[in-house]
This record gives C-alpha cells, structure tokens and sequence, in this order.
C-alpha cells in the first residue's frame, strides 16, 4: 500500500481517538476514495454517527459495504449489524449471517462469537449445535481481540453448547426453540 496513503490513514485515526471528528472525517474520506479499506470503515463510522460531518447513514452503509469488500473485517460485521436489526429496511438475518461468517472465516474473533451464536439460536442459518460449539471454541481461542468479559461470557455459553451437543447426540433432550 502508497506510504503516504498509509500516512493519511493513520493520521484520521490519530484525529479520531483525539476527538478531532471533522478533521479525522477529512482525513479518512480523502484516503477513503483511493481505496483505503481502514479508511472507509473509519469515514463510514463519521457519516453513521454524525462525527465531523453530517450524519448519512445510507452513505454510511455504501462506504461500509466498499470496505467490507476490500476485506475489512470491522465493516464486515457492522455490514452484519445492519442487516440484523434492519437499519435498510426489513431485517435480513441471512444476509447478516453471510457477512459475520466472512469476518469470521477472516480471523476476527467477534464475528466468531456472531457465527457461533447464529448456529447456536438458528438465526439467519440452519441451528446446528456442532458448528455452534466449534464457532465458540474458535472465538475462545482467538480471545485476543475479546474483553475478559466476552471471554468469560464464552466460555460458560461453550460450556453450555458442549452440554446440549453431548444430550442431543445420546437423543435425550433438544433445545427449545429461541424466544425472542
């Protein structure tokens, strides 16, 4: 990647954790139209959230969406997001499953925690404790990117999967279906 593209990047970040939000908006949309997938994710944060500019969240969605196809794995899941709570019209829980899945299967460990849970409630997928449990150890796993929370978290749900997955196979109980 250009150096001085790089440069920019990372100069709207360090204008964003400062608070600086109009001129970190400037920043990432220059470094943003020439291709900087960190840098559309960052400039589709301002426009969903007003920061420095004024706040557009179809615009935002475009520009999550250009940087989730450049393999930002954040815009990814934002992309999960707003596909699962509908914020483009009717809730899409398969596609929100299709994007956490591709951050996921990029490494990113909260979309793992995302896909496990998807498999675990049949949200936007076939349920399917197996793969649930597997998603879950993965996110355990790659705890790096997790709070101590999230992983204490995960860990009582892995341990809860693993229990339903070992009753489901000796065909002596199923999971009742999700109440949401």
């Amino acid at each position: 990647m250009d150096k001085k593209l790089e440069t920019l990047y990372q100069l709207g970040e360090s204008l964003y954790q400062m608070g600086e939000y109009t001129a970190s908006a400037i920043c990432y949309k220059e470094a943003a139209e020439m291709f900087h997938p960190g840098a559309q994710y960052g400039y589709a944060r301002c426009l969903e959230w007003g920061l420095g500019v004024e706040a557009d969240p179809a615009a935002a969605f475009v520009w999550y969406e250009h940087a989730a196809q450049l393999g930002n794995v954040q815009a990814m899941c934002r992309m999960g997001d707003m596909e699962r709570e509908g914020e483009r019209g009717a809730p899409n829980p398969e596609a929100a499953f299709a994007w956490y899945l591709k951050a996921a299967e990029a490494g990113y460990a909260p979309a793992m925690e995302y896909v496990a849970s998807c498999y675990f409630y049949g949200r936007g997928v076939a349920a399917d404790l197996k793969k649930a449990t597997r998603w879950y150890q993965k996110a355990a796993e790659s705890s790096c990117e997790l709070t101590p929370q999230q992983v204490v978290s995960l860990e009582r749900v892995l341990s809860a999967a693993a229990r339903e997955v070992a009753l489901q196979e000796d065909g002596e109980h199923t999971r009742p279906a999700d109440k949401r």
